[in-house]
């Protein structure tokens, strides 16, 4: 599933980029889930985008956060990765 499809019809828009081995981004994730009921409610939208490479991996890291979840497991060779300059994890963006 694509990015756009996914934030498409949200007023505003978070855009989150890391993985299981970053070690800022369960701390950080963790945080956006308690606060993610309250901006779906505002009309925001959540979608992380995770540079794992192992599916499994992947699938246990995201299971406990309600926002959607998706990876091409191509780590910093993604498409998203490239489209959107990432360098670093956790990176997110805000538009609106």
């Amino acid at each position: 599933m694509s990015c756009k499809i996914i934030l498409k019809n949200a007023a505003i828009s978070a855009l989150i980029f890391g993985s299981s081995w970053c070690s800022a981004c369960p701390e950080e994730l963790l945080q956006i889930s308690g606060l993610y009921s309250k901006w779906k409610e505002q009309g925001v939208e959540v979608v992380f985008v995770s540079l794992d490479t192992d599916a499994e991996v992947f699938k246990n890291f995201v299971e406990r956060f309600p926002f959607v979840s998706i990876s091409d497991y191509k780590k910093w060779e993604s498409s998203a990765v490239k489209n959107y300059h990432i360098f670093e994890t956790p990176t997110i963006f805000f538009a609106g």
